[in-house]
């Protein structure tokens, strides 16, 4: 098991007139709030952001809802070397993919199953509390025991001067001073901030709050993801307040109730205060209150599009700021390789849409005709996807080109007229355009799949097997959905493999 030799320094966050609380400045929007049918367990569950979620039962099952609310319970893949006992949680890997907390270890969702990871026994079969993943695809787990860094295929404790990280309440990936992407953690009535410095190696800096200025402890973080124009937030509750990292300075407010739970995901955090919920949103930058709701809010789940999972007495619900368009194709966060990407919008069938555009950044607004709708079936039964793309001469799906971006930070914009109303969708993805260099299955990605699939699809227990070069081809275009859409495996692969896999792909497959 690998850990990281830390530095450990002290630095004050001093007092500012910054600091001074003021009330938070919140307007109200009427929550558009769906139940759903089943009764679910009030444990942490993943919200996808291509609707719907992941949810543990009251027996202890693992289920997949569908945005039009087909239900599936998972169940274990044939070759997991034992099989999962009750859940206890469900917790984000990124916005299509999620880890499962079982009495017999942890266990990932994916296309369908649950899946052992290879990395099982690393962590302790109980004790997950929280799951954040960074801008870089490195996903941190707070445990009981300590705070795992899951990256590159691989899990490790990370330590501090060989002291393992127990008793962690709060944890988030967010800028540290002068705008580095870093981690932030609250611990034993402390908070620290982390900034990496190389590869494996963390710089841990402790931030004492004044507590003359700010009362109570953090018991709450979250870190809103970066854009081209922002490196991202952090925002964080004490006992009393909520908080906001301005880069030297915290900014406090004062709540109208009693902080209980931060969350964020994407570029939007949710809070509960007292009863009330309320929403960030970071691109237009706004704290709005839920109205509507009927009763004390806890919260189970968000996801990058604007909804939040909820428990209100016995009913788990979705709550958000009304009709969301969701994304197949392309989700928040991700890093992008190939130069050419099929995304959709899709909508509830029952709503009118009479205009449907999108734009990359800055660059000019192109239209989709909305006549060219597909209504879902099986489990997108209810809803109607349209290919951004358009279709060709030839009526074949147009993909999306990104041809003209350069390599960093871009914005995908969806704005769709729908029931006399116009809603829109913001996604934040990094490209990284195909480099020249050539890549050959031998040399390069021979060694990703025996390193990370063998295990899996060299045995009978799967019909995708794929163990030398003719049946990699066969199976290329699979193999490239399921690694760049993360579901694929189990826990993701990170950005160089896929990139090496896509761009193998598009030069042409060399032996």
């Amino acid at each position: 098991m690998r850990h990281w030799s830390l530095l450990l320094l002290v630095a004050t966050a001093g007092c500012d007139e910054t600091l001074s609380p003021q009330p938070l400045d919140a307007l109200s929007f009427t929550a558009a709030v769906a139940p759903f049918t089943q009764q679910f367990a009030a444990s942490p569950s993943f919200a996808d952001e291509r609707g719907g979620g992941v949810f543990i039962d009251l027996a202890g099952r693992v289920a997949r809802v569908r945005s039009n609310g087909n239900r599936a319970v998972l169940e274990s893949h044939p070759g997991n070397p034992v099989w999962p006992g009750p859940a206890s949680g469900v917790f984000a890997l990124s916005g299509t993919s999620s880890l499962v907390a079982t009495s017999r270890g942890v266990f990932v969702v994916g296309d369908g199953w649950l899946m052992a990871p290879a990395w099982r026994d690393v962590l302790p079969a109980e004790g997950i509390r929280q799951a954040v993943t960074g801008a870089d695809g490195t996903t941190w787990l707070v445990h009981e025991t300590g705070l795992f860094r899951l990256t590159r295929g691989a899990l490790s404790e990370f330590k501090v001067g060989g002291e393992s990280l127990s008793g962690i309440v709060a944890l988030a990936v967010a800028p540290t001073e002068g705008g580095a992407q870093g981690l932030w953690f609250a611990r034993e009535k402390k908070l620290f901030a982390a900034t990496q410095t190389a590869l494996d190696a963390f710089s841990v800096v402790e931030v004492v709050l004044n507590q003359e200025v700010v009362s109570g402890d953090v018991i709450g973080l979250a870190g809103l993801t970066p854009t081209a124009k922002t490196a991202g937030e952090l925002w964080a509750i004490t006992q009393h307040v909520l908080l906001r990292w301005a880069g030297t300075t915290w900014r406090q407010f004062e709540l109208p109730g009693k902080p209980r739970a931060l969350w964020a995901t994407g570029r939007y955090a949710w809070l509960v205060a007292g009863d009330a919920l309320y929403r960030y949103d970071g691109d237009a930058g706004g704290w709005q209150k839920a109205d509507g709701l009927p009763g004390a809010v806890t919260l189970l789940g968000a996801d990058a599009a604007g909804t939040a999972l909820v428990r209100i007495g016995e009913e788990t619900l979705s709550v958000s700021a009304g009709p969301v368009i969701r994304l197949q194709g392309l989700i928040a966060n991700a890093q992008v390789f190939d130069g050419n990407l099929m995304v959709s919008a899709v909508l509830p069938g029952s709503m009118n849409v009479t205009a449907l555009s999108w734009q990359f950044d800055e660059l000019e607004r192109q239209s989709v005709e909305v006549s060219t709708g597909v209504a879902g079936e099986g489990p997108s039964l209810g809803e109607v996807s349209w290919n951004l793309g358009g279709l060709n001469e030839n009526s074949v799906l147009r993909p999306l080109s990104l041809a003209g971006l350069e390599d960093g930070w871009h914005t995908l914009t969806v704005t769709a007229t729908a029931d006399g109303r116009e809603l829109k969708r913001v996604v934040h993805f990094q490209f990284a355009g195909a480099s020249s260099a050539v890549v050959s299955y031998e040399a390069d990605v021979r060694p990703i799949y025996e390193t990370r699939c063998l295990t899996c699809h060299e045995t009978t227990l799967t019909t995708s097997r794929f163990p030398d070069y003719e049946s990699m081809k066969v199976w290329s275009a699979r193999v490239v959905e399921q690694v760049t859409k993360g579901d694929m495996p189990p826990g993701g692969m990170d950005p160089g493999s896929v990139n090496t896999i896509v761009r193998w792909v598009n030069g042409g497959m060399l032996p």
